[in-house]
This record gives structure tokens, C-alpha cells and sequence, in this order.
């Protein structure tokens, strides 16, 4: 969908990222456009949908990793109440894992952080005129995803994970500890051992000690692709 912009308007863009430094290099990037200002910000998925309703820019830009929740889940409630907004996601991970999932929640765009200042405003321009934003290399790989053409990894794919359950997956990959991973994902301890024992049916693991096994070698297969 066309955002209708009149020509005299600026475009408002709205950030939902909790790195400073990364907002602060936004920040630079979109207020040296003449035609466009940051609207507001946010650090969480809470404080951004309440913001962003309330608000209602022209676009948003969203982290994956967020507290309280991730900006897949973010971007599927921002389409549900305000479709019109198109939607950038803005990460470090692997295309193969998150630019569909991106996608399929209602993204317009996806733009790694390592290409963010060359990318990004022209990110905003092609999305505010109804089209989708991904670069070559991430065209490619979700093609490639999808017609199997990709090589396959030595273990089972992490399609089969909810949102929700890969965010867990990738902080226990990462090495986390529980009360680290409960601290992130903004959940109780047990809640979050509610979601090892759905990870460990879905991949047939014995118990935990292979759960963490599989998800660092994961996490380690996915930081080669960076």
C-alpha cells in the first residue's frame, strides 16, 4: 500500500531499538534528509506499539531483539491495528532464519545492520511507495530457502519454532544462562523451561544438556553467515 504523502510534508519515521548507538547512527542518517524527521522512538514492543498508535507515522523501523517481546511479534500487531504503516526491520541476524518470518508478519523491508547506512533511506523511499525492500543477497537466500535449493545444515531446521521459541533458542545458543534468558524475553523461569521442553519434543532431544548443545552450534552456523 502507497503511504500519500503530500509534497510539502515531511515524512515521519518512527524507531523501535533499544542500542544506542545504532539510534544515534539512524538518527544521523534520517535528519540529514530534508524531507524526512524522526517522530519518536522506543526501546521496547510495548512502549513502541503504544507509541505508534498513538502517533502514526508514515513508517517504522524495528529491531528484531526487543525487551518485551521481538519485532516480529511487534510488526504482526502494528498490521493488525495499523495496516496502512509499512515496516522496516532492521537486524543483525541471518536472512535464512528471519527475513521470511519478517515477511510473512507484514515487513516491508529488511535491512542488515552492517548495510544500514547505505541502505536505509533508500529502504524508506521504496517501501513508502508500496514496494518491498530486500537487498540481492536476501532475495536470493529466501528464494533459495524456499525452493530448497540452499545447502542443509547438519542438524534439523529451526523452521518448525514459533517466534517466540527461536528468540529462546538463539539466547540459549548465545550461551545464557535461565534467569538471563527470563530477563530478555521478559518471562518467569519456569516459562521459559516450558519453552526448552516444546524445543526438545520438536527436535526429539533427550534433555536440556542436548537442547543447549544443538542451539550453540546453531547460534556458531549462524555467525559465519554474518
Amino acid at each position: 500500500m502507497k503511504q500519500q504523502i503530500e509534497n510539502n510534508e515531511q515524512i515521519r519515521v518512527f524507531i523501535v531499538e533499544d542500542h544506542p548507538v545504532i539510534i544515534e547512527g539512524l538518527e544521523t542518517l534520517i535528519n540529514m534528509e530534508p524531507n524526512m524527521v524522526i517522530c519518536g522512538q522506543a526501546d521496547s514492543a510495548k512502549e513502541g506499539l503504544q507509541k505508534i498508535i498513538t502517533l502514526r507515522p508514515n513508517v517504522c523501523i524495528i529491531d528484531i531483539i526487543l525487551k518485551e517481546g521481538n519485532g516480529i511479534e511487534l510488526t504482526e500487531q502494528i498490521k493488525r491495528i495499523c495496516p496502512e504503516i509499512p515496516i522496516l526491520v532492521l537486524t543483525m541476524h541471518d536472512d535464512n532464519v528471519y527475513a521470511q518470518r519478517a515477511l510473512l508478519a507484514g515487513a516491508s523491508g529488511y535491512v542488515k545492520k552492517v548495510h544500514a547506512a547505505s541502505t536505509v533511506i533508500q529502504a524508506i523511499h521504496q517501501v513508502l511507495e508500496g514496494n518491498v525492500y530486500l537487498s540481492d543477497k536476501t532475495a536470493s537466500n529466501i528464494i533459495g530457502h524456499l525452493v530448497g535449493s540452499r545447502s542443509r545444515l547438519p542438524f534439523p531446521s529451526v523452521d518448525c519454532l514459533s517466534n517466540r521459541e527461536l528468540q529462546v533458542f538463539e539466547f540459549l545458543g548465545r550461551g545464557l544462562t535461565n534467569p538471563e534468558i527470563a530477563e530478555k524475553c521478559f518471562l518467569s523461569i519456569r516459562t521459559v523451561e516450558s519453552y526448552f521442553k516444546r524445543i526438545k519434543d520438536k527436535f526429539d532431544l533427550a534433555n536440556t544438556a542436548q537442547l543447549r548443545q544443538f542451539a550453540i552450534q546453531w547460534a556458531k552456523s549462524m555467525l559465519s553467515n554474518y
